[in-house]
């Protein structure tokens, strides 16, 4: 299943890089959180709902298990 902060960026043809740019936080982050390695911390899930206008809501985001590794999480975006 495809999550869905990727569905929203490929819709709207943003790469990593610019989705990252308008959320203030790495490539890697936004590389992490797709993959389902990390979920992001609360301030960063406000923002990405912001800039999604609330296409991607918090519970998309703590819900979704995005393509992996459900057991390594770790919280991005705490040092950004």
């Amino acid at each position: 299943m495809e999550h869905p902060l990727k569905k929203y960026r490929t819709l709207h043809s943003l790469s990593q890089g610019e989705l990252a740019e308008k959320l203030e936080c790495s490539k890697q982050t936004v590389c992490r959180i797709e993959l389902g390695r990390r979920k992001p911390s609360i301030d960063l899930m406000a923002k990405i709902a912001r800039v999604t206008n609330n296409v991607v809501t918090p519970n998309d985001l703590l819900f979704s298990n995005g393509g992996s590794h459900e057991d390594g999480l770790v919280n991005a975006g705490a040092a950004e």
